[in-house]
């Protein structure tokens, strides 16, 4: 959603960084800001309520060469989130299903 907001038309070929740092919950409406950068990237950062919500830096145009120099994931628990039943809503319901006689997907 933020790449497509800040691609102008170009394509996106790289997420270089992106920390997500708080949920969003339903129908918020998010503030995005946005920065070029001088080699062509796009720092951004969006907010809900306030609160930043995600920032990172964008890429784009064609790939670059060599591919991915390398990929790091860092986590850490979440803070002041809800009950995993209050987020998925259907999480209930679909404990009800057992098995189902054909897949309509193919």
């Amino acid at each position: 959603m933020v790449a497509s907001a800040l691609a102008d038309g170009r394509t996106l070929s790289q997420v270089r960084s992106a920390r997500f740092r708080d949920l969003v919950p339903p129908g918020a409406t998010l503030d995005l800001d946005a920065e070029a950068q001088g080699d062509g990237s796009v720092t951004f950062g969006a907010r809900a309520g306030g609160r930043v919500v995600v920032n990172g830096r964008l890429a784009f145009g064609p790939p670059q060469e060599g591919g991915f120099a390398h990929f790091t994931v860092a986590s850490r628990p979440a803070r002041n989130v809800p009950p995993l039943e209050r987020l998925l809503l259907h999480r209930g319901p679909a404990r009800l299903v057992r098995a189902w006689s054909h897949d309509y997907s193919s």
